[in-house]
């Protein structure tokens, strides 16, 4: 039989399947590390199926996400903002206010509290810049 795990990622497969290192560490996957390695191969398969389907997952509630995010763009737009960018400020302004004093993050701050990708950020960067910018006049 030929062996794919890899005992030296086995930590970061299980965070990514969990969410935690713990469960490789005391949790129910801990005789990991003093299985043999046909066990150890049966763990690393069933991590690896599961990784997939988190990832699946993940890639459904980020579509999910965006989706969500670009209706509330266009709602915003309706609304009176009259265009994404305006439309993007406004939101922004209402999750965080205002002033800069409310805003102690960067543009991929923002992405990761609309849980969207990061590609976002580059939208989100100049808005950020000119609010640091207003605030420091």
């Amino acid at each position: 039989m030929k062996y794919t795990f890899d005992d030296q990622i086995f930590s970061d497969l299980v965070k990514e399947v969990y969410g935690t290192r713990s469960v490789g560490r005391t949790g129910h996957l801990s005789h990991y590390h003093v299985s043999s390695d046909a066990e150890k191969q049966k763990i690393w398969d069933d991590l690896c199926d599961q990784h997939e389907e988190v990832m699946a997952e993940e890639a459904k509630a980020e579509k999910r996400s965006i989706a969500r995010f670009e209706a509330r763009i266009q709602e915003t737009i309706v609304l009176g903002a009259g265009n994404r960018e305006t439309a993007l400020r406004w939101i922004l302004e209402g999750e965080f206010g205002d002033e800069m004093s409310h805003w102690p993050f960067d543009a991929g701050y923002a992405c990761y509290i609309f849980n969207l990708p990061y590609s976002f950020e580059k939208e989100f960067e100049p808005i950020v810049r000119e609010a640091y910018a207003k605030e420091a006049a």
